[in-house]
């Protein structure tokens, strides 16, 4: 049960990070227009996404893992 916590804890704070860097990459755009191109913010903010997709699925194939390995599957 411990574990199931800390995974959902994880996901909410990894959400949370995205969330807000994409809030401060927007107010940025619109404060300053010219420091970067639009299509680098949203380049940034897809490639930190599937990043943080990524992980979370290596994590949930590694629980899955282990609990076919506990239960005798593998």
């Amino acid at each position: 049960m411990k574990s199931i916590t800390q995974f959902a804890s994880l996901i909410l704070i990894g959400n949370t990070l995205i969330i807000l860097a994409l809030v401060v990459f927007g107010f940025w755009m619109i404060h300053t227009p010219d420091a970067m191109p639009s299509w680098f913010a949203i380049a940034a903010s897809i490639s930190g996404s599937l990043g943080f997709g990524y992980q979370l699925g290596r994590i949930v194939g590694r629980k899955e893992n282990e609990l076919a390995n506990f239960k005798g599957l593998r």
